[in-house]
Protein backbone atom coordinates (compact mmCIF):
# COMPACT_ATOMS: atom_id res chain seq x y z
CA UNK A 1 0.00 0.00 0.00
CA UNK A 2 1.40 3.41 -0.92
CA UNK A 3 2.10 5.65 2.07
CA UNK A 4 -0.29 8.35 0.90
CA UNK A 5 -3.12 5.81 0.71
CA UNK A 6 -2.85 4.75 4.38
CA UNK A 7 -5.58 6.42 6.51
CA UNK A 8 -4.47 9.10 8.96
CA UNK A 9 -5.52 10.29 12.41
CA UNK A 10 -7.40 13.57 12.17
CA UNK A 11 -5.01 16.08 13.76
CA UNK A 12 -3.66 19.30 12.24
CA UNK A 13 0.07 19.51 12.66
CA UNK A 14 1.46 15.96 12.57
CA UNK A 15 1.15 12.96 10.25
CA UNK A 16 -0.05 9.96 12.26
CA UNK A 17 -1.01 6.94 10.14
CA UNK A 18 -3.72 4.51 11.23
CA UNK A 19 -3.60 0.81 10.40
CA UNK A 20 -5.74 -2.14 11.53
CA UNK A 21 -3.75 -4.89 13.20
CA UNK A 22 -4.91 -7.40 10.57
CA UNK A 23 -3.83 -5.11 7.67
CA UNK A 24 -0.17 -4.65 8.61
CA UNK A 25 1.13 -6.73 5.70
CA UNK A 26 -0.38 -4.21 3.29
CA UNK A 27 1.92 -1.40 4.45
CA UNK A 28 4.98 -2.85 2.65
CA UNK A 29 7.31 -0.15 3.93
CA UNK A 30 9.79 0.46 6.75
CA UNK A 31 7.44 2.69 8.69
CA UNK A 32 9.62 2.77 11.82
CA UNK A 33 12.50 4.26 9.84
CA UNK A 34 10.07 6.79 8.37
CA UNK A 35 9.09 7.87 11.91
CA UNK A 36 12.74 7.98 13.00
CA UNK A 37 13.64 10.11 9.98
CA UNK A 38 10.44 12.17 10.43
CA UNK A 39 8.87 11.50 7.07
CA UNK A 40 5.85 10.67 9.22
CA UNK A 41 5.32 11.34 12.94
CA UNK A 42 3.69 8.12 14.15
CA UNK A 43 1.35 5.19 13.61
CA UNK A 44 -1.76 3.98 15.43
CA UNK A 45 -2.40 0.23 15.25
CA UNK A 46 -6.03 -0.48 16.07
CA UNK A 47 -6.99 -3.62 18.02
CA UNK A 48 -3.38 -4.61 18.70
CA UNK A 49 -4.49 -6.38 21.89
CA UNK A 50 -7.60 -8.56 21.95
CA UNK A 51 -10.46 -8.08 24.40
CA UNK A 52 -9.34 -11.21 26.28
CA UNK A 53 -5.78 -9.86 26.61
CA UNK A 54 -7.11 -6.51 27.82
CA UNK A 55 -9.35 -8.27 30.37
CA UNK A 56 -6.43 -10.32 31.66
CA UNK A 57 -4.25 -7.23 32.18
CA UNK A 58 -7.04 -5.36 34.00
CA UNK A 59 -7.63 -8.28 36.35
CA UNK A 60 -3.94 -8.76 37.15
CA UNK A 61 -3.24 -5.07 37.78
CA UNK A 62 -5.42 -5.35 40.87
CA UNK A 63 -2.94 -7.80 42.41
CA UNK A 64 0.23 -5.70 41.95
CA UNK A 65 1.89 -5.46 45.40
CA UNK A 66 1.97 -1.96 46.85
CA UNK A 67 5.74 -2.16 47.40
CA UNK A 68 6.26 -2.79 43.66
CA UNK A 69 4.42 0.36 42.57
CA UNK A 70 6.52 3.42 41.76
CA UNK A 71 4.67 6.70 42.25
CA UNK A 72 4.32 9.03 39.26
CA UNK A 73 5.10 12.58 40.28
CA UNK A 74 2.17 14.97 39.99
CA UNK A 75 -0.71 12.67 38.97
CA UNK A 76 -1.39 10.33 41.87
CA UNK A 77 -0.74 7.29 39.69
CA UNK A 78 1.95 4.65 39.59
CA UNK A 79 4.35 2.75 37.36
CA UNK A 80 4.96 -0.96 37.51
CA UNK A 81 7.78 -1.78 37.61
CA UNK A 82 10.18 1.17 38.01
CA UNK A 83 11.21 2.62 34.62
CA UNK A 84 14.64 3.30 33.15
CA UNK A 85 14.21 7.07 33.47
CA UNK A 86 14.70 6.69 37.23
CA UNK A 87 18.34 5.70 36.55
CA UNK A 88 19.37 9.31 37.02
CA UNK A 89 22.64 10.91 38.05
CA UNK A 90 21.63 11.46 41.66
CA UNK A 91 22.17 9.92 45.09
CA UNK A 92 19.49 7.26 44.43
CA UNK A 93 21.17 5.80 41.34
CA UNK A 94 22.66 2.64 42.86
CA UNK A 95 19.44 1.87 44.78
CA UNK A 96 17.28 2.41 41.69
CA UNK A 97 19.63 0.42 39.46
CA UNK A 98 19.49 -2.56 41.83
CA UNK A 99 15.70 -2.33 42.04
CA UNK A 100 15.27 -1.89 38.29
CA UNK A 101 17.17 -5.01 37.23
CA UNK A 102 15.76 -7.12 40.05
CA UNK A 103 12.19 -6.20 39.06
CA UNK A 104 12.96 -6.45 35.33
CA UNK A 105 14.01 -10.06 35.76
CA UNK A 106 10.87 -10.93 37.75
CA UNK A 107 8.51 -8.99 35.48
CA UNK A 108 9.86 -10.43 32.24
CA UNK A 109 9.78 -14.02 33.50
CA UNK A 110 6.30 -13.78 35.01
CA UNK A 111 4.39 -11.58 32.56
CA UNK A 112 3.32 -14.44 30.27
CA UNK A 113 2.35 -16.55 33.25
CA UNK A 114 0.34 -13.85 35.01
CA UNK A 115 -1.19 -12.10 32.00
CA UNK A 116 -1.71 -15.23 29.87
CA UNK A 117 0.07 -13.95 26.75
CA UNK A 118 3.58 -12.93 25.68
CA UNK A 119 3.70 -9.14 25.27
CA UNK A 120 7.38 -9.18 24.30
CA UNK A 121 6.71 -11.60 21.42
CA UNK A 122 3.66 -9.62 20.24
CA UNK A 123 5.62 -6.38 20.17
CA UNK A 124 8.60 -7.99 18.46
CA UNK A 125 6.36 -9.38 15.72
CA UNK A 126 4.62 -6.03 15.26
CA UNK A 127 7.77 -3.92 15.09
CA UNK A 128 9.41 -6.44 12.77
CA UNK A 129 6.49 -6.08 10.34
CA UNK A 130 6.63 -2.30 10.60
CA UNK A 131 10.36 -2.28 9.78
CA UNK A 132 10.43 -4.76 6.87
CA UNK A 133 11.53 -7.69 9.08
CA UNK A 134 14.30 -6.05 11.08
CA UNK A 135 15.43 -8.03 14.11
CA UNK A 136 13.63 -6.77 17.24
CA UNK A 137 15.04 -7.45 20.70
CA UNK A 138 14.79 -6.10 24.23
CA UNK A 139 17.84 -3.94 24.89
CA UNK A 140 20.59 -5.55 26.98
CA UNK A 141 21.05 -4.12 30.46
CA UNK A 142 24.06 -2.55 32.13
CA UNK A 143 24.73 -5.61 34.30
CA UNK A 144 26.26 -8.65 32.58
CA UNK A 145 23.59 -10.97 31.18
CA UNK A 146 20.75 -8.64 32.15
CA UNK A 147 17.96 -7.22 29.99
CA UNK A 148 16.00 -4.01 30.16
CA UNK A 149 12.28 -4.14 30.76
CA UNK A 150 10.32 -4.54 27.50
CA UNK A 151 7.38 -2.50 28.84
CA UNK A 152 6.00 -0.93 31.98
CA UNK A 153 2.42 -0.45 33.14
CA UNK A 154 1.31 3.13 33.82
CA UNK A 155 -1.78 3.95 35.86
CA UNK A 156 -3.08 7.54 36.02
CA UNK A 157 -5.91 8.36 38.41
CA UNK A 158 -8.79 10.77 37.67
CA UNK A 159 -8.82 14.16 39.31
CA UNK A 160 -5.05 14.11 39.90
CA UNK A 161 -3.74 15.67 36.69
CA UNK A 162 -2.03 14.06 33.71
CA UNK A 163 1.63 13.79 32.68
CA UNK A 164 3.71 16.96 32.47
CA UNK A 165 5.18 17.96 29.08
CA UNK A 166 8.33 16.06 28.16
CA UNK A 167 10.36 14.85 25.21
CA UNK A 168 12.85 12.02 25.34
CA UNK A 169 15.76 13.70 23.54
CA UNK A 170 16.43 15.37 26.91
CA UNK A 171 16.93 12.08 28.80
CA UNK A 172 20.68 11.80 28.24
CA UNK A 173 21.05 15.08 30.13
CA UNK A 174 19.36 13.61 33.23
CA UNK A 175 20.36 9.93 33.20
CA UNK A 176 23.45 8.55 34.91
CA UNK A 177 26.56 8.52 32.65
CA UNK A 178 26.98 4.75 33.13
CA UNK A 179 23.57 4.18 31.57
CA UNK A 180 24.01 6.82 28.83
CA UNK A 181 27.40 5.39 27.80
CA UNK A 182 26.01 1.85 27.71
CA UNK A 183 23.06 2.80 25.49
CA UNK A 184 25.07 5.16 23.28
CA UNK A 185 27.37 2.29 22.37
CA UNK A 186 24.41 0.22 21.18
CA UNK A 187 21.81 2.47 19.64
CA UNK A 188 20.68 5.86 18.39
CA UNK A 189 19.61 7.54 21.61
CA UNK A 190 18.51 10.76 19.92
CA UNK A 191 15.20 10.67 18.01
CA UNK A 192 14.03 7.56 19.89
CA UNK A 193 10.42 6.47 19.48
CA UNK A 194 7.77 6.10 22.18
CA UNK A 195 4.96 3.55 22.17
CA UNK A 196 2.07 2.58 24.39
CA UNK A 197 -1.11 0.49 24.33
CA UNK A 198 -4.40 1.70 25.79
CA UNK A 199 -5.62 -0.83 28.37
CA UNK A 200 -8.21 1.16 30.31
CA UNK A 201 -9.73 4.21 28.62
CA UNK A 202 -10.87 6.98 30.99
CA UNK A 203 -14.40 8.34 30.79
CA UNK A 204 -13.03 11.74 29.78
CA UNK A 205 -9.61 13.23 29.13
CA UNK A 206 -6.34 11.33 29.33
CA UNK A 207 -5.51 12.00 25.68
CA UNK A 208 -1.96 11.87 24.40
CA UNK A 209 -1.24 15.44 23.32
CA UNK A 210 1.47 16.19 20.78
CA UNK A 211 2.44 19.81 21.32
CA UNK A 212 3.24 22.17 18.47
CA UNK A 213 6.89 22.37 19.47
CA UNK A 214 9.88 20.08 19.05
CA UNK A 215 13.19 19.51 20.79
CA UNK A 216 15.13 21.31 18.04
CA UNK A 217 13.26 24.52 18.98
CA UNK A 218 13.22 24.06 22.75
CA UNK A 219 15.42 21.71 24.75
CA UNK A 220 14.35 22.41 28.33
CA UNK A 221 11.44 23.43 30.55
CA UNK A 222 11.11 26.57 32.61
CA UNK A 223 8.39 25.10 34.85
CA UNK A 224 6.06 22.08 34.91
CA UNK A 225 3.91 23.55 32.12
CA UNK A 226 6.19 26.07 30.39
CA UNK A 227 8.82 25.09 27.80
CA UNK A 228 11.71 27.48 27.22
CA UNK A 229 12.34 28.04 23.51
CA UNK A 230 15.76 28.55 21.97
CA UNK A 231 15.02 32.25 21.38
CA UNK A 232 14.29 32.79 25.08
CA UNK A 233 10.50 32.98 24.77
CA UNK A 234 8.16 30.63 26.60
CA UNK A 235 5.85 28.07 24.97
CA UNK A 236 2.63 27.71 27.00
CA UNK A 237 1.48 24.06 26.96
CA UNK A 238 -1.94 24.87 28.46
CA UNK A 239 -3.22 26.77 25.39
CA UNK A 240 -5.59 24.59 23.36
CA UNK A 241 -4.37 25.80 19.97
CA UNK A 242 -0.91 24.46 20.87
CA UNK A 243 -2.25 20.91 21.27
CA UNK A 244 -2.90 17.94 18.98
CA UNK A 245 -4.92 15.44 21.02
CA UNK A 246 -5.10 11.71 20.25
CA UNK A 247 -7.49 9.42 22.15
CA UNK A 248 -6.94 5.69 21.71
CA UNK A 249 -9.54 3.00 22.16
CA UNK A 250 -8.75 0.07 24.43
CA UNK A 251 -6.41 -2.34 22.66
CA UNK A 252 -4.98 0.29 20.30
CA UNK A 253 -1.23 0.95 20.14
CA UNK A 254 0.53 4.14 19.10
CA UNK A 255 4.22 4.54 18.26
CA UNK A 256 5.44 8.09 17.61
CA UNK A 257 8.46 10.40 17.56
CA UNK A 258 8.52 10.95 21.31
CA UNK A 259 12.19 11.85 21.29
CA UNK A 260 11.61 14.87 19.06
CA UNK A 261 8.06 16.00 19.86
CA UNK A 262 7.18 17.55 23.20
CA UNK A 263 4.11 15.69 24.47
CA UNK A 264 1.94 15.28 27.54
CA UNK A 265 -1.09 13.42 28.91
CA UNK A 266 -4.22 15.47 29.52
CA UNK A 267 -6.01 15.51 32.89
CA UNK A 268 -8.24 12.49 33.55
CA UNK A 269 -11.89 13.00 34.55
CA UNK A 270 -14.64 10.62 35.66
CA UNK A 271 -14.36 7.44 37.72
CA UNK A 272 -12.02 5.30 35.58
CA UNK A 273 -8.22 5.20 35.69
CA UNK A 274 -6.17 5.65 32.55
CA UNK A 275 -4.07 2.50 32.18
CA UNK A 276 -1.44 1.95 29.48
CA UNK A 277 1.44 -0.43 28.77
CA UNK A 278 4.35 1.16 26.99
CA UNK A 279 8.01 1.72 26.37
CA UNK A 280 10.55 3.07 23.92
CA UNK A 281 12.35 1.94 20.79
CA UNK A 282 15.14 2.91 18.45
CA UNK A 283 17.52 1.45 15.90
CA UNK A 284 21.01 0.10 16.51
CA UNK A 285 23.91 2.22 15.27
CA UNK A 286 23.99 0.25 12.00
CA UNK A 287 20.17 0.11 11.62
CA UNK A 288 20.18 -3.71 11.68
CA UNK A 289 18.28 -4.09 14.98
CA UNK A 290 15.29 -2.34 16.52
CA UNK A 291 15.73 -2.24 20.31
CA UNK A 292 12.85 -1.84 22.76
CA UNK A 293 12.98 -1.07 26.49
CA UNK A 294 11.16 0.74 29.25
Amino acid sequence: MLLEKIPKVNIKNYIILKLANDKLDEAQDNLLIKIHQREIDGIVISDFLSKLEIKSIKENIKSIPEESKFEIHGCGGFLYPITFNQLRKDDNYQEHKYRYFKEADIFSSKFSQNFKFNIELKLSNLFSKLSLNKKVIVAPGICSGSKMLPVTIRVFQPGRGGAFPHCHNTYDEDLHPEFVNHFSGLMKMKHQLSFFISVNKPEKGGELTLLNIEHRDANRKQSDFDILKSDGSVFDTTIEENKNKIQLDEGDLIIFAGGDIWHQVEDIEGAKNRVTIGGFGTFSLDNSIFYIWS
